[in-house]
């Protein structure tokens, strides 16, 4: 008899299971091959350690519970402490630092990844933790290499895109079309303007970006030849080659091919595609489910009976019995072994181990690294503070403003928000009247000319950025290039004869980087 779930439990379970999802959202398992060990808590609560792909535990209890570790790859992890700093160790070094500590990194992928490190722009590194190169200061933004071997770059300079190799070289720079940001996948890329381009930037095909649902922050990489894009005011999803052709349609949902299958999760089975749109194998109950392992061969759920398959839906191996409520998802140990549950299989269905551990670590490196040139964040800032003047030029700063905003301008307005892009991220000024700005006169707004008594800027810091090491580099700026002298109260005072103000400066370091002014008449 199998056993009946409500509804919430199922989800749930399923959920548990990582039964449900999208290859596409899981960039770990690209490289499954590399996955040489992976990380447990042996218990709730209790330390972190490292097992290879036999279930042998080859670093004991070697990390904190409040650790989080990244993916092994080829013997090598990440472990974000609980300050936010990264450190890379290996399994034959567990206990020894490969480089120096980083505010942020990717995850490996051939043999590379993206790091940040205090006071350097981003870099590539490999596996040893050597430098293999450091990227220009101008990369504001640099995603995680794909399993190509390729990384999107995101400019400060007339935010141009383009692409690097592994090893850190220029491949392309896209100058007139932006490369979609998460589009990087099976040697091909995608343009703003809909075209489609392998990584040196020739074309290959074109997408009409009025007839498809393209977001420029949307997953539309390719896989295995094909990508899947949903039909603008419409359920159905188009399945294009790199050329732009529709292949197939389907209804309701997309897929990531891998081998030249795909697998779809729905609340009554599973599905089994090819990459003409056929379903080759399908299951039609709740609880019977498929996923897909390597190399042609998926995992069968049936009748609470486990089972390694072919394409064909021959069967090749049946598993041990298993309880549902404790298969945690299929995880790939390299190309021959795969965990599932507290079990350890090899591809032929053999057991390898049987383990007991509280949970995985799940990995905490981000998709994309942020730069910030700390002295350019400083001279912005500290610029346009002793530029500022408590009259304003009120023309131009409407100018500026959203147009979403200019509505709500009226007599009550003591205030003006502006906001624009520095480096890749929001930039926000904001000016801070003695009275309203505005009054009345007839069906016009007449301008009271109020001064500025206030003036704050803030900027959100990525976390590749020190933000003590940002206020050290504004405070500088103030000081050295600006005149300000620092009182006993810790606040940063000028006083600007020819504008006729003392202006009154704190610098407050936190995530979101705030240098506030308050300035007063030295005429009154």
């Amino acid at each position: 008899m199998k056993k009946i779930f409500s509804l919430f439990t199922l989800l749930l379970a399923l959920i548990e299971t990582g039964l449900i999802f999208s290859s596409c959202d899981k960039p770990k398992d690209i490289d499954g091959e590399h996955r040489t060990h992976i990380a447990i808590q042996k218990e709730s609560y209790g330390p972190w350690s490292i097992m290879d792909k036999d279930g042998k535990i080859v670093v004991n209890d070697a990390y904190p519970s409040d650790v989080a570790i990244s993916d092994v790859y080829d013997g090598v992890y990440w472990v974000r402490y609980p300050d936010y700093k990264y450190v890379l160790y290996s399994v034959d070094s567990p206990n020894k630092p490969l480089c120096d500590t980083c505010l942020a990194a990717t995850e490996f992928a051939t043999g590379r990844a993206i790091v940040s490190m205090k006071g350097k722009p981003l870099q590539v590194i490999n596996t040893k933790g050597k430098v293999v190169e450091t990227l220009s200061e101008n990369y504001i933004k640099v995603s995680a290499f794909n399993s190509d071997g390729v990384a999107r770059y995101e400019s400060e300079f007339l935010d141009i895109t383009g692409t690097l190799d592994r090893d850190g070289d220029e491949i392309k720079e896209q100058l007139l079309c932006k490369i979609l940001p998460n589009s990087l996948g099976d040697g091909a890329m995608i343009l703003s303007n809909g075209e489609i381009v392998d990584y040196d930037g020739n074309k290959l095909g074109y997408i009409d970006v009025n007839e498809y649902k393209i977001e420029f922050k949307d997953e539309v990489r390719f896989s295995d030849g094909l990508l899947g894009l949903q039909k603008k005011n419409s359920r159905e999803f188009a399945f294009i080659n790199k050329e732009g052709k529709e292949q197939f349609l389907l209804d309701g949902y997309t897929l990531c091919f891998k081998d030249g299958y795909a697998v779809i999760q729905e609340y009554y089975g599973s599905k089994v595609f090819d990459k003409k749109g056929n379903i080759v194998m399908e299951t039609h109950n709740t609880y019977d489910r498929i996923a897909y392992l390597a190399e042609g061969k998926f995992l069968k759920e049936e009748d609470e009976m486990y089972s390694i398959i072919d394409a064909q839906g021959n069967e090749i191996s049946k598993l041990d019995k298993m309880n549902y409520l404790y298969i945690y998802g299929v995880t790939l140990l390299g190309t021959d072994r795969f965990l599932i549950g507290h079990r350890i299989y090899d591809m032929q269905g053999k057991l390898i181990n049987e383990i007991k551990y509280h949970r995985l670590s799940e990995s905490p490196c981000p998709k994309e690294l942020r730069y910030v040139n700390p002295i350019g964040i400083a001279s912005t800032f500290a610029y346009s503070v002793d530029n500022l003047d408590m009259h304003v030029d009120m023309e131009n700063l409407i100018s500026r403003l959203d147009k979403r905003a200019r509505p709500y301008i009226g007599t009550r307005t003591t205030s003006l928000n502006i906001d624009s892009l520095l480096y890749g991220a929001l930039y926000s000024e904001k000016y801070d009247f003695s009275g309203p700005i505005f009054y009345r006169q007839g069906q016009r707004l007449l301008l009271t000319g109020s001064p500025v008594t206030c003036y704050t800027q803030s900027f959100p810091l990525p976390s590749t950025v020190d933000d003590l090491e940002v206020v050290s580099c504004i405070v500088s700026q103030f000081t050295d290039h600006f005149g300000f002298k620092e009182n006993e109260e810790g606040w940063l005072v000028k006083e600007d004869h020819d504008k006729h103000v003392r202006k009154y400066v704190k610098v407050s370091p936190s995530i979101l980087m705030k240098v506030i002014c308050y300035m007063e008449n030295l005429e009154q």
